[in-house]
């Protein structure tokens, strides 16, 4: 039997399986659950628009699978899904060889984020061993509960027909998405409102994005974190108040996962304007704390 037709054979009992119910998959493929797969001529697609690159590809019956890389954030998996059949738990995922491999052996990858609606989302290194189990042939797998009744299964395959062709493509745009990623995080400003030195929404978005990027960059040597404030208040206090700052991105990152160790916090009070503090535009620029990222020329 050709390789062709064996995946296409595998394929259309994930096809069966999908529209089946629980009673005829219980006597058959699936025992006391549910399968959902892609349709014999489903295949992963490429495509790359405005900073973001994407492989995808339809769960027939339930969604899109995709594989994603956007500046300023590493490699990702998200479901879209467009039904909810999971039960609001921990989803298994698993590398398993296809159905026709000898034995077909399946070994454990990491647990997915199912969030309300039906989608998954895996980044990290869940999300490049879910990429590279395709690239080598497999099936990754994604399986819970039912969450209309907790003693039957739900699964979700992800077949690695197509996928390989693609991974090239794919990976050349991610590595562009890297160097992009580090020209807009090597130098980053993070702002304060007047006499604040709490963190904004846009700042924890601009020092979230640090963290992925540092997670996946083995290459960054250090980080200088460097607080500064305005004109407006006096010297003593400003110089207390950049520490403040820097404090509080130091403190914010190091949450995040990053090695405190890595970290060089300074802080300048009001010494180093990059505008002048003579109007309100130029204060506002002042206050700032900017984080350098330094890299590891041995690597």
């Amino acid at each position: 039997m050709s390789l062709q037709f064996k995946n296409f054979f595998h394929l259309l009992l994930v096809t069966i399986s999908a529209g089946a119910s629980a009673d005829v998959l219980a006597d058959s493929l699936v025992p006391a659950g549910m399968t959902f797969g892609t349709s014999w001529d489903a295949r992963w697609h490429f495509s790359s628009h405005e900073g973001h690159c994407e492989m995808s590809r339809p769960i027939q019956d339930y969604g899109v699978a995709r594989f994603v890389a956007s500046a300023p954030h590493a490699v990702s998996f998200e479901l879209q899904a467009n039904k909810d059949l999971f039960a609001p738990s921990g989803v298994k995922v698993n590398q398993t060889a296809p159905a026709w491999h000898s034995n077909s052996p399946s070994s454990p990858l990491g647990q997915v984020l199912h969030i309300p609606g039906g989608g998954f989302i895996a980044d990290g290194s869940l999300a490049r061993s879910m990429f590279w189990a395709l690239k080598d042939g497999d099936l990754v797998t994604m399986s819970g509960s039912s969450r209309f009744d907790r003693s039957k299964g739900v699964e979700i395959q992800l077949s690695s027909i197509g996928f390989g062709e693609l991974v090239e493509d794919f990976l050349s745009c991610a590595a562009t998405m890297v160097r992009v990623s580090w020209q807009q995080l090597s130098r980053t400003r993070v702002m304060f409102e007047t006499n604040e030195h709490a963190l904004s929404n846009d700042g924890r978005r601009h020092l979230d994005a640090i963290a992925q990027y540092l997670e996946h960059e083995t290459g960054i040597k250090r980080l200088y974190v460097d607080g500064h404030a305005d004109a407006s208040g006096q010297e003593r206090a400003n110089h207390a108040l950049s520490k403040r700052r820097a404090r509080s991105v130091m403190d914010y990152l190091v949450s995040k996962g990053v090695n405190k160790e890595r970290i060089v916090m300074r802080y300048h009070g009001e010494r180093y304007p990059v505008a002048d503090n003579a109007d309100i535009t130029g204060r506002a620029k002042n206050r700032r704390t900017t984080v350098r990222l330094e890299k590891d020329d041995s690597v």
